[in-house]
């Protein structure tokens, strides 16, 4: 069996997607998400997605429920004493927000479907 880097999580949003422009001009969107693990113990974890970011950093406000798949990314750097830190971070190619989720639009047109059977 082949490698595989697969992360999915549900949980909510703990700190507020920040949305900003890289110096390439692709845009991200970057925030914490909490996963309750039990119930005295909760894993926080931070979140980074390109594809949508714009249009997906306002519906990401603390205490919404969000599902995220994407991959693990590990990103080695120094700090400003010179000291060797690694930030670890879900890199998301899907996310779906569960809480205030937009219904599909109905046509009115098409009655509520409960009445009456169809002829056929």
């Amino acid at each position: 069996m082949s490698d595989m880097n697969l992360v999915i999580l549900k949980g909510r949003v703990a700190k507020p997607a920040e949305y900003h422009v890289l110096d390439s001009g692709k845009g991200v969107a970057e925030w914490r998400l909490a996963v309750a693990l039990g119930p005295r113990c909760t894993e926080y974890h931070t979140v980074k997605v390109w594809s949508r970011a714009d249009e997906l950093a306002p519906r990401l406000v603390t205490g919404v429920t969000v599902l995220v798949e994407g991959v693990l990314r590990a990103r080695p750097y120094k700090t400003k004493e010179g000291a060797s830190r690694t930030e670890v971070s879900v890199a998301a190619n899907t996310v779906l927000v569960l809480d205030g989720a937009e219904e599909p639009k109905r046509d009115p047109r098409e009655g509520d479907g409960g009445g009456e059977e169809a002829p056929f």
